[in-house]
């Protein structure tokens, strides 16, 4: 069917606010993972594209870049009004890439034009605790990474190389990701499709 609207062209400033192919909706705004031209360590001294976050409100403007938010990341989704995020860096920037580590925002309400998630350290920590907010899936095994993230009804399907888990619980305080399969994983995230509820 034909689809009529505005197209809106954007001019990034640098190739570091072009979003790749990685990107999810919370709110009134787009949240991607960048491509980037500098690269960093990983956890087995070779290196990964750099990558970070970035926002993009569907205008001309060009996307904003956060620099308080996981770096090198394999995939992005949101889920109960928060951003996950499957691997990189923690948000502070510090540390060496982790592979295995599913990251996680604080609430965004999005209930008003304007509601985006702060480009701050504090918006992937705990409010009590001042803790990072993150979940080691499955062994923290170099070579069996997360791959991506996938809706499944109201819980969150994470592929790794070798696995596949899902994450249920709707909170910092009640998620839990269990194991779905050892046998079977995935090699590329283009090969994962959500359709309906899963």
């Amino acid at each position: 069917l034909p689809i009529s609207g505005t197209m809106s062209t954007v001019t990034p400033a640098a190739n570091t606010q072009c979003i790749g192919p990685a990107y999810a909706r919370l709110g009134e705004y787009v949240y991607g993972i960048s491509f980037g031209s500098v690269a960093n360590s990983n956890e087995q001294g070779g290196y990964l594209p750099y990558t970070q976050i970035i926002r993009w409100d569907g205008t001309t403007t060009a996307p904003v870049v956060y620099a308080n938010a996981p770096e090198g990341s394999q995939d992005i989704i949101s889920h109960y009004q928060r951003l996950f995020v499957a691997g990189g860096r923690d948000p502070g920037g510090t540390g060496k890439i982790q592979n295995n580590t599913l990251w996680f925002s604080d609430l965004v309400t999005a209930t008003a034009v304007g509601d985006v998630l702060p480009d701050t350290v504090a918006a992937w920590q705990d409010d009590v605790s001042g803790l990072t907010n993150r979940i080691v899936i499955g062994q923290d095994d170099g070579s069996d990474y997360m791959v991506g993230l996938a809706h499944v009804g109201e819980n969150l399907a994470i592929f790794k190389r070798r696995g596949i888990f899902i994450l249920s619980g709707y909170d910092s305080t009640t998620f839990n990701p269990k194991t779905f399969s050892k046998d079977i994983g995935c090699l590329d995230k283009r090969s994962i499709c959500q359709y309906e509820d899963g």
